[in-house]
């Protein structure tokens, strides 16, 4: 029922409520808009967050981390792709190497390779694109040549089956021509002529036996039947302990030192060298005996290794190599001939 005024009669007038429309955008309340921007925006943020971790991370997979520097001679850089490129195949030279052993392996080549060829160009050896080009085609039995030649072909190749780019394969052609070319040069400064030695020995890897033996060679028993039934060293036994002639440069230096102070036909020993004894007697020694080919190539590369181990002392030199480095190695290498 209708209310009324007391005092007219008349109904009483009840004011209408005041409507309030909500703005809205896109048929959406704003309060209700505004939130899912911001949620939008949430998440759109989070994508990107994730898409930007999952390319640096493919980056650094890819492309930093394989830049990142390993090694460091005389300011010369080893970057870890480099490393990682060279390791399957040092892997498979040197197959009693385990991890962990191999590694610091590969560096030190790196590093004897570097101090190589400073060597080679502080004594003036041609080391440059067209020589280390020429040192290739020497290595692959062809005359160098461009696109379609058979040098091509070979050099491509060889590229495979290393599994080096040709700008790593070229760096350490370049190494390989400077050893070549550093022995070259000691060869003809050695000459045809040098210290030449007959020795008889008997090897044995007993320390006790070993100064048996000396006693009873001393007490008069014939040292050329005690090889024969007792040395450990199988190429000269049976010929009684009798060794053929020996520069003795290219002997183990505990045994040349040891010869040199005691002179021709005196017994020296016992002389450990490794994990055996030696006793020695130097039947003859010709101060200017014939050196034969291997002989020379043996003492030239002798020398030239240890110029290599000197320089490398004297090098300033920076190893970086970090567990991770190693880690990606690892995940990338490549194995000549199976990968």
């Amino acid at each position: 029922m209708t209310r009324r005024d007391r005092t007219t009669g008349l109904p009483k007038h009840r004011p209408r409520p005041v409507s309030k429309r909500e703005r809205r955008v896109a048929g959406i309340p704003v309060r209700d808009w505004y939130s899912r921007v911001a949620i939008l925006g949430g998440v759109a943020l989070l994508f990107l967050f994730v898409l930007g971790l999952v390319g640096y991370r493919w980056y650094d997979e890819n492309i930093g981390k394989p830049r990142e520097v390993v090694l460091t001679v005389e300011g010369e850089t080893f970057s870890l792709r480099y490393f990682t490129d060279r390791l399957g195949s040092f892997a498979l030279s040197n197959p009693q190497l385990g991890r962990g052993f191999i590694e610091p392996s590969l560096l030190t080549k790196l590093e004897e390779e570097a101090v190589t060829v400073r060597m080679a160009q502080e004594a003036g050896i041609d080391l440059s694109d067209e020589a280390v080009t020429q040192h290739i085609a020497d290595e692959l039995g062809v005359e160098p040549g461009g696109s379609g030649t058979t040098f091509d072909s070979l050099y491509r190749q060889r590229l495979r089956e290393t599994g080096l780019r040709e700008r790593d394969y070229r760096r350490l052609s370049r190494a390989s021509l400077a050893e070549a070319a550093l022995l070259e040069q000691i060869l003809d400064a050695i000459g045809g002529t040098g210290e030449v030695a007959e020795l008889r020995t008997v090897v044995t890897s007993s320390e006790d036996n070993a100064h048996s033996i000396v006693e009873r060679i001393g007490d008069g028993e014939d040292m050329a039947e005690i090889a024969r039934t007792e040395s450990e060293d199988l190429a000269s036994r049976e010929e009684g302990g009798m060794m053929q002639e020996m520069p003795l440069q290219l002997l183990p230096e505990e045994l040349r030192d040891a010869i040199a102070e005691a002179g021709e036909g005196d017994l020296v020993g016992p002389v450990q060298v490794q994990d055996h004894w030696w006793i020695v007697r130097a039947e003859s020694i010709d101060p200017d005996g014939t050196l034969s080919d291997e002989h020379r190539e043996q003492i030239a590369e002798q020398e030239l290794e240890e110029r290599i181990s000197e320089a490398r002392q004297a090098a300033d030199i920076e190893r970086s190599l970090r567990d991770s480095h190693v880690s990606w190695a690892y995940r990338n290498v490549t194995i000549p001939g199976v990968n």
